[in-house]
């Protein structure tokens, strides 16, 4: 039974590794032939996906909000309000909030081939470790 709690921990640990709150900020490219190009943080809010997770801080109190995206238009991202500076809602709020007013935003990113390498090299690691200690144990090391 302890042995499954074990392995349940480094899945736990391996899993909330591999998801992090990515900045969206301006992005310089290096073109062929050494040229620049910029992708501003307006293009990008435009690319992305409805449905995506987004952790904004505001200027004015540095306080934290989590949202939903669901589009950006005219300056504003507009979403459902999960979260406010730590307090979660029962039910998510509308929400459009210009862009501006944020110090920073960020996109939540899960990345699962490093989720897989992760609990892979831990599953690795345990049974290498199991079978050490019971060398050990048995008198064969």
């Amino acid at each position: 039974m302890n042995s499954a709690r074990f392995y349940l921990l480094i899945a736990l640990f391996a899993v909330s590794a591999c998801a992090t709150y990515k900045p969206i900020e301006e992005i310089k490219i290096k073109g062929e032939e050494k040229e620049e190009s910029t992708i501003s943080t307006a293009e990008q809010l435009e690319r992305l996906e409805p449905n995506k997770k987004l952790r904004l801080t505001k200027v004015e109190d540095g306080k934290e909000l989590l949202l939903k995206f669901r589009s950006y238009e005219n300056d504003s991202i507009k979403g459902l309000l999960l979260n406010y500076n730590k307090h979660k809602y029962a039910e998510p709020l509308p929400l459009s909030i210009h862009r501006d007013s944020l110090q920073e935003i960020e996109v939540y990113e899960f990345k699962a081939a490093e989720t897989i390498l992760l609990i892979g090299g831990g599953i690795l690691v345990t049974y290498s470790t199991i079978a050490l200690v019971d060398f050990y144990r048995n008198g064969l090391i």
